[in-house]
């Protein structure tokens, strides 16, 4: 497969020539998304530096609140870099710090009773209607609520003192932080441990840092400059959509054919089971017959196999008297046996040797062919990421696209209004005038009458 920057075969069908920017960054060597990135890599304008100055100093700063609970907790071990000053100034911030948290559980404590209490003077106003022993509760239970409200204002008020203080102990952080570089450099080389919500801050704070540059970096005509190219890009990919679709509607056509083929086959596989399934049955039912037949004849053979034992029994008793007679020939015929059987067996030996060998040779055969079937499986593993990554190129290009057609689409429609607003202030406009003629006509005509009579 190609690299993505050599042109792609279907750029070589379409008709017209190549944009003469992409066949210099093809002909270069450079990637042609390139050609979206600044031409200057430094800032020109004071202004320009004075908005990125400020904004890193608003990201130091995050950073630095991010890892305060970080440093707070690891304060010895930073304290000789950061100074007495900035450590006695974190100290007294931790101290506020706990002392806010201590109000805010106080307060939320109070505000716990509060309900309570509240929701235990409605119990008691309920059994007041049916028993008149409860009435002397009611006085207690009204100085602990108006007490328990005193104190609840008294600590919003501390809490909003306590705030105010937090941040005016953070802009003074701010400003010792500023002052000691090393201590900056000495926090971010430990790499304090944040919450997933900061580091999010942090990461989206850096790519709009980088935005940021990268919009102070570009002039308006280089943006312009951007935009031609992106149209040309565009006009190439319009083509290429031509010929997409010409393709899609050849295999189209080719999946249709192989459907219909497949459709054939089923049809056929669909028939050969209905026969088959007819052939079982069939072989069911003479199975059957077979067997009813052989019980049958079971039940006569038994019949005459018991009138024969007895036949047997007579004719054993004169085996016997044989068989004696002929234990002594067949032991002699046993030692001949024995011997043939001795050979038979070395023959069976050779002939098992002879069939390891050809297996073996067979087992590296197949070791081969495993091996080889390993490598081609890796080799469409890699094929299959190479065409996953255009996949993912190809979805990105089409989206582009479909945000170009809304946008002009919104133009016509803007457009469309425009055109529609500037009509109806002409019609306005002319029956204005209509009706000025029309007065200054009567008004002449009023003047000759009088000048008549």
């Amino acid at each position: 497969m190609a690299p993505i920057e050599t042109p792609r075969q279907s750029d070589r069908w379409l008709k017209g020539k190549p944009s003469s920017h992409l066949d210099h960054f093809r002909k270069s060597g450079i990637d042609p998304c390139r050609i979206l990135e600044p031409k200057r890599k430094t800032l020109q304008s004071l202004e320009a530096e004075r908005i990125m100055t400020v904004f890193r100093d608003m990201v130091r700063r995050m950073e630095i609140n991010t890892a305060l609970p970080y440093i707070l907790n690891s304060l010895p071990r930073f304290s000789v870099i950061f100074g007495q000053d900035l450590t006695s100034r974190l100290s007294s911030h931790l101290q506020l710090q706990r002392a806010y948290e201590e109000a805010l559980a106080e307060l939320g404590r109070i505000s716990r009773q509060n309900v309570e209490l509240q929701t235990g003077t409605q119990t008691n106003t309920q059994t007041e209607a049916g028993s008149s022993n409860v009435k002397f509760s009611k006085p207690s239970i009204i100085i602990t609520s108006v007490n328990g409200n005193q104190l609840g204002i008294v600590l919003e008020k501390e809490v909003e003192f306590l705030e105010k203080r937090i941040k005016c102990s953070l802009r003074e952080i701010f400003r010792f932080f500023k002052k000691n570089p090393k201590a900056i450099e000495m926090v971010t080389e430990s790499k304090p441990v944040r919450n997933r919500e900061y580091t999010a801050l942090l990461n989206k704070l850096t790519s709009v840092e980088s935005i940021m540059k990268e919009r102070l970096l570009t002039s308006p005509f280089e943006e312009q400059d951007m935009k031609l190219q992106l149209m040309e890009i565009i006009d190439r990919e319009k083509k290429t959509t031509v010929l997409r679709e010409k393709l899609e509607t050849n295999y189209q056509v080719a999946v249709e054919a192989k459907e219909s083929e497949i459709y054939e086959r089923d049809i056929r596989i669909l028939q050969l089971q209905q026969d088959l399934q007819l052939i079982e049955k069939i072989h069911s039912e003479k199975q059957q017959r077979t067997l009813t037949e052989a019980l049958k004849q079971s039940s006569q053979d038994n019949n005459m196999s018991k009138a024969k034992v007895a036949n047997y029994c007579e004719d054993i008793s004169l085996c016997r008297k044989k068989i004696q007679e002929d234990k002594k020939e067949h032991r002699k015929n046993e030692t001949l046996l024995r011997k043939k059987r001795f050979k038979m067996a070395t023959e069976v030996f050779n002939w098992v040797q002879k069939y390891d060998a050809d297996l073996s040779g067979r087992q590296d055969e197949y070791d081969l062919y495993t091996r080889m079937y390993d490598a081609d499986k890796e080799q469409l593993g890699q094929l299959q990421e190479r065409f996953s990554i255009l996949e993912k190129q190809y979805d990105a290009i089409i989206e582009e696209r479909r945000v170009a057609e809304e946008e002009k689409a919104r133009k016509m429609e803007e457009e469309r209004k425009q055109n529609q607003a500037a009509e109806v202030i002409q019609t306005v406009w002319r029956n204005y005038q209509f009706r000025i003629l029309m007065r200054a006509k009567s008004k002449k005509s009023s003047k000759k009458g009088k000048g008549g009579k």
